[in-house]
């Protein structure tokens, strides 16, 4: 897979094409995603930073893993 390009998917995974992760957001279409919570041992979430230049919230506070 292209960097930065991600699988659309229909209701049953199966992979019926491909795009930008900000195309794929904007048309709202299936896509592959995981969503990690890491925790300390305080159990206070650990969170990253999206760069200044990512979308669809640049600076903002951040879980997503992609680009796998």
């Amino acid at each position: 897979m292209h960097m930065g390009m991600l699988d659309i998917v229909d209701e049953r995974g199966k992979v019926t094409g491909q795009d930008t992760r900000g195309n794929i957001h904007a048309k709202g279409l299936l896509h592959r995603e995981i969503r990690v919570w890491f925790y300390t041992p305080n159990r206070k979430i650990i969170f990253s930073i999206a760069q200044k230049i990512k979308t669809p919230f640049p600076a903002y506070s951040t879980l997503l893993l992609a680009d796998m």
